[in-house]
């Protein structure tokens, strides 16, 4: 695979069309794909807090750089005379990151439109109390608790916090859209499960949570091209260690595609290793294979090869079963069957 900056070049001084069209989409899916997705999951997992496989919005995101980096490119091969990209993967990092900061300076936006909406909602509302406690503090808890000692008032540790939310999302409103729900039916449960009253602040941030909207500041760009570089540095084979890992790495690729079709798909589709990176991003990363190789594995189209890619890793057996076509208990089977083999494959390479 060669660098971005070389496919750069060739793109911008091609005169065939095919050859300008197969040079961006070597450009977009093998240099800026896997650069997109990793700051998506690190910055949206650290502002949002979320801790799942996929993190909200981002495959909206994930478009919004695309059609971005699109319009430059054709920018650039319209009017060669206006300046140029000197570094494509540093490039595509501020692009991400603008795009990262703009989404999350309107998730603080929607926080803020739900602390004013909740305070109306908590003066007026028959249900609640609000109070002011030390230091000009807002509290509020439910009426029937008749008690506005700010000895009653403690301060929610985060994992209190973290615990409040998840039973919202598994006990309480299982299955319900967070942001469809009453913001009444929301507080009151919210508060139900507190067990005491707590400062406005908490009671929104809470909340906020819940529905994915969360309040802090976006680390500085110097930050994420310092975090790119370096993970750039790291991916190429300088050490033993890491062509070794690249070479038992390829020859897992190897057994894989070996594997019935459906237990492939299953664990190509699964795959998550310890740091979230799917097994495409690997295997692109690690100069394995192409995405167009990628393609022509699986039988498909350079689109269809990447809109399967933002969609993975399917850890859900529902989700992989709806796309395999097959129920959860044949996905699971084929999970066992695969992992069972590969597993086998790896006792007897170590051997």
């Amino acid at each position: 695979m060669h660098d971005a900056d070389s496919v750069l070049l060739a793109l911008l001084e091609a005169t065939n069309e095919l050859e300008k069209k197969r040079l961006q989409d070597e450009l977009l899916l093998e240099h800026a794909a896997p650069i997109i997705r990793q700051m998506l999951r690190q910055r949206l997992r650290l502002h949002s807090g979320y801790s799942g496989t996929h993190p909200p919005d981002a495959e909206d995101l994930f478009n919004d750089v695309i059609v971005k980096l699109i319009e430059k490119l054709s920018e650039l091969r319209a009017h060669p005379e206006k300046r140029g990209i000197r570094n494509f993967s540093l490039y595509v990092a501020r692009v991400t990151a603008n795009v990262c900061n703009d989404y999350l300076r309107n998730r603080k936006q929607e926080r803020h439109r739900l602390k004013h909406k909740l305070r109306n909602l908590l003066d007026r509302h028959p249900d609640f109390k609000v109070w002011k406690g030390e230091n000009n503090t807002i509290i509020c808890g439910l009426a029937v608790w008749r008690n506005e000692d700010s000895a009653f008032v403690q301060s929610i540790q985060t994992e209190n916090s973290a615990e409040v939310v998840e039973k919202l999302r598994t006990t309480i409103f299982t299955g319900k859209t967070p942001q469809g729900l009453p913001l009444s039916k929301l507080a009151a449960e919210t508060l139900k499960l507190i067990g005491q009253a707590v400062e406005l602040d908490q009671l929104v941030e809470i909340i906020a949570d819940f529905q994915g909207v969360r309040d802090r500041l976006p680390e500085s760009l110097d930050t994420i091209e310092s975090g790119l570089s370096q993970r750039l540095t790291d991916a190429a084979p300088r050490t033993d260690s890491l062509i070794e890992g690249r070479e038992r790495l390829r020859q897992y690729w190897e057994e894989v595609k070996k594997l019935p079709a459906d237990q492939r798909n299953t664990i190509c589709l699964s795959f998550e290793d310890e740091s979230g990176e799917d097994l495409f991003s690997l295997l692109i990363d690690a100069g394995i294979v192409t995405a167009p190789e990628l393609a022509a594995e699986f039988g498909m189209s350079s689109e269809q090869i990447n809109e399967l890619w933002m969609r993975i890793p399917m850890m859900d057996n529902t989700e992989l079963a709806e796309y395999l076509g097959a129920t959860r208990q044949q996905v699971s089977l084929w999970r066992f069957r695969a992992q069972s083999r590969l597993r086998k494959w790896l006792t007897d390479r170590e051997k």
